[in-house]
């Protein structure tokens, strides 16, 4: 069955789209209600799946980085990945790595 959302869950919604770290109690205000209504409403959208994590995105012009590198990297055997991680995230030679993700892409 299709979740169904009310007028309540879609503003929330709409209202952290546009601004993640909004608090709760600026949210409810806006829409008139409690705090309390806003923090369970969020609370079942998370566990419902419909709200997965909070992020934010970094502007790297404005930290100063002028340029942008996506770097992939082959492992014969997937048994690797993890150090492969590992060694990436304790480099002292890659300081300027923020993030990193293994995607793998197995060939039959």
């Amino acid at each position: 069955m299709k979740n169904q959302f009310d007028y309540i869950d879609k503003q929330i919604l709409l209202k952290l789209r546009l601004d993640a770290r909004k608090a709760y109690s600026q949210i409810a205000k806006e829409l008139k209600v409690s705090n309390s209504l806003v923090h369970q409403r969020i609370k079942k959208l998370t566990a419902e799946g419909v709200i997965k994590n909070a992020e934010f995105v970094l502007e790297e012009n404005k930290l100063g980085y002028k340029t942008k590198s996506y770097t992939g990297i082959r492992l014969r055997e997937a048994r690797f990945a993890k150090d492969v991680m590992y060694e990436l995230k304790k480099s002292q030679k890659l300081p300027n790595v923020i993030l990193y993700r293994v995607f793998m892409l197995f060939l039959y």
